[in-house]
């Protein structure tokens, strides 16, 4: 939390996965036990210092922080389609489905990836957590 709004720089796996291990994952879990409020008080608290490490978690593999956006941009763009064209909204549905998952997976593929062992446009290698 020591770079609760940080964006430049880089971020190794290990940080990325450790933050989402101790901070996010026992939030949502705790929060889902006292409902809605909590929920969103932890959500919004969360919100940005997740944001911030993911751009430097692609910044490591040598990628935008702005492709953080492109699993909820795809399913967006997703739901225009099927906004706009009603008669072909079970096609439109799949075709949504598949952008969606496709994008998840491609960012999912980033934030495992190991960093660039060199230095990149974004920095010096991040050093590992612990």
């Amino acid at each position: 939390m020591r770079k609760y709004a940080t964006f430049d720089g880089r971020a190794s796996r290990s940080e990325y996965w450790w933050f989402v291990l101790v901070f996010v994952v026992p939030a949502f879990v705790v929060t889902d036990l006292v409902r809605e409020i909590a929920w969103l008080i932890v959500t919004l608290a969360l919100m940005l210092p997740y944001v911030a490490v993911s751009f430097r978690r692609l910044h490591d593999v040598g990628r935008s922080g702005w492709w953080f956006w492109m699993p909820p941009a795809a399913s967006t763009f997703g739901d225009i389609l099927i906004w706009q064209d009603r008669g072909m909204a079970m096609l439109l549905s799949n075709l949504n489905l598949l952008l969606a998952f496709a994008s998840a997976a491609i960012m999912f593929y980033w934030l495992v990836s190991p960093g660039d062992a060199e230095a990149n446009r974004f920095g010096e290698p991040s050093v590992p957590a612990g």
